[in-house]
């Protein structure tokens, strides 16, 4: 593993901050061959056999809380390949009679662009502050519908990982201010998450790339939208999205 660094004042409490990295990921764990059981069967092991590699840099620019502002701005820029992201990977496709993958792939939680952006403003009595971020898609392997195979071609699937899910976005804001009401001291906050109420995709369908629909609906005939376990209720998960907007309201008292 590399990593070098760089930090350098670039106004008055304002920070430069760079960092590159590299790193080699060897004997990753794997899955072995076929090994024969006496008198019949095989089995598989665990083994130290695979690669990945995971390379970039991450970008920042920080400033601290003076006058009344404070905020900070980072990117990251990040390729994360190798072999097999999972070691089941591996057994699944020997179970289905393929070949060793020698090839590199994006693992599954290659992000290759992060942005975070946080700011605060306050005073003597109030303080409100925001943070956001900006993801790119994770990879998912797509797949067809139906296909139809043509003269002497054949279609084996496409690439693994070789797709990417929505972006994703989100910003939080957060608010407080101080009271005091007969010699105590109360705090009165608000906080509010997602606040734009973005649908976040974290889990899609392969035939679409999205969660919102899958072609696969269109072969079932359709049904009384009304009846207890209509097909939307099975194919749109609502644990494959990003949490919508809440708003938490109250205040502290101390004495």
């Amino acid at each position: 593993m590399y990593e070098i660094g760089f930090k350098q004042e670039i106004a008055y409490r304002t920070a430069l901050d760079l960092t590159i990295f590299y790193r080699d990921t060897r004997d990753w764990v794997g899955m072995s061959a076929p090994i024969n059981k006496y008198p019949v069967g095989n089995y598989r092991k665990y083994e130290n056999k695979d690669y990945a590699n995971t390379r970039g840099f991450t970008l920042v620019v920080d400033r601290q809380f003076f006058n009344g502002f404070g905020g900070g701005l980072d990117y990251t820029w990040m390729i994360a390949e190798g072999t097999y992201s999972n070691p089941q990977d591996a057994y699944f496709d020997a179970q289905d009679n393929q070949a060793p993958r020698l090839s590199m792939i994006p693992l599954n939680w290659d992000q290759t662009h992060t942005l975070n952006f946080r700011a605060t403003l306050g005073g003597q009595d109030w303080v409100i502050s925001a943070i956001s971020k900006l993801w790119a898609g994770k990879p998912y392997t797509p797949e067809f519908k139906t296909g139809v195979v043509s003269g002497a071609g054949a279609f084996a699937g496409f690439a693994d990982n070789s797709e990417r899910k929505p972006n994703v976005f989100d910003m939080d804001l957060r608010a407080s201010y101080k009271v005091n009401i007969f010699n105590l001291n109360m705090n009165l906050f608000c906080n509010i998450y997602n606040l734009f109420d973005f649908r976040n995709e974290f889990t899609v369908w392969n035939d679409t790339g999205r969660a919102t629909y899958t072609l696969f609906a269109r072969d079932v005939p359709d049904t009384d939208p009304s009846r207890i376990g209509h097909l939307n209720e099975h194919l749109l998960s609502p644990d494959w999205y990003g949490e919508p907007r809440h708003i938490n309201m109250g205040f502290k008292l101390t004495f």
